[in-house]
């Protein structure tokens, strides 16, 4: 797990800053990533959406659960720092998705998510279209993030909406 030191090393090795304007703020205690994944009762074999995964803190929680994890991440400055700490702690059950959560076409990227096939990172046009092009009813998935106030009641009800 990710600790204070860690993510102070990480931004600085990488350059980076929270983004305020993204609300961003980056987890630096394992034992609360610890607490979000076991209270997201998610285990072996179960799908976990994570919005905004950001260095990978919970990421790493959820993915040593044993879950298949699909991270959607909209700032793609963190894509190379998230994808280099998922390689590092050895989570293959995550695939990584750059897109913008508040758009993307949920039903599309569910139905064609893999998280099992190893860590990716793919770029998903965000098209606005809400339709539906898969049945995710089958194989449920389960919501998990650490989400920025300013997005959080947008983000949850746009999600709803294409449930």
């Amino acid at each position: 797990m990710l600790g204070a030191g860690e993510i102070t090393e990480l931004l600085e090795r990488y350059g980076l800053t929270a983004r305020k304007a993204l609300g961003q703020n980056f987890v630096a205690d394992p034992n609360t990533v610890m607490k979000i994944a076991r209270l997201a009762q998610v285990g072996p074999g179960d799908r976990v959406v994570e919005i905004g995964p950001g260095l990978g803190s919970l990421t790493l929680a959820l993915a040593d659960t044993g879950a298949h994890v699909l991270a959607v991440e909209k700032d793609e400055t963190l894509l190379p720092v998230l994808s280099d700490v998922l390689n590092l702690y050895g989570a293959k059950e995550v695939q990584v998705v750059q897109a913008d959560a508040l758009t993307v076409n949920w039903p599309e990227l569910l139905s064609s998510a893999d998280p099992s096939s190893g860590q990716a990172v793919a770029d998903r046009q965000d098209t606005g279209d809400t339709g539906d092009t898969g049945d995710t009813e089958e194989f449920p998935w389960t919501l998990v993030a650490n989400l920025p106030y300013n997005t959080a009641v947008a983000l949850i009800m746009g999600v709803l909406a294409d449930a």
